[in-house]
């Protein structure tokens, strides 16, 4: 068997197995993708790698958190649900569970690097508008994206 074929057959036994995990034991899953990826980014900042929660320490808060959105304050599905920093990394923010909430991916992408403070007042002021805002977090979550793409 070639070396490409016997890849793509790992690759799927992986996958299944990621499939399996993240069906059957969501919150140990999601803990270890959260400290992976926070990891990965204090690395890039040259943060403290030490003040990244274990995963154990992470799976415990999300067991212990409501899926709600802690901007929006509506109930979150798991598989949009994604962990915000409340006061982002790049402003001085840490990864302490008091600078943590549950947010939607869409909202996430939105508030890119503003405060909560700044979000949440955003958030009022549109929710007036006609099409509640909408075309402007659309917007807003295109410009975040560009700009993550430029950063890297």
């Amino acid at each position: 068997m070639n070396d490409g074929r016997l890849h793509k057959i790992m690759a799927r036994k992986l996958s299944e197995k990621t499939k399996q995990l993240k069906k059957e034991r969501w919150y140990y899953w999601k803990a270890s993708q959260l400290r992976s990826n926070w990891r990965s980014r204090c690395k890039k900042v040259k943060g403290d790698i030490d003040s990244v929660p274990t995963r154990q320490q992470i799976e415990d808060w999300l067991n212990l958190t409501p899926l709600k959105c802690y901007l929006t304050g509506k109930e979150v599905i798991k598989s949009k649900m994604e962990v915000d920093h409340k006061r982002p990394i790049s402003n001085g923010g840490s990864y302490g569970f008091n600078n943590l909430g549950i947010t939607s991916k869409r909202l996430n992408s939105a508030k890119g690097n503003m405060s909560e403070k700044e979000f949440k007042g955003l958030l009022k002021l549109i929710s007036k508008w006609e099409d509640k805002g909408d075309q402007l977090l659309n917007r807003l979550i295109a410009a975040n994206n560009v700009f993550r793409r430029r950063r890297k």
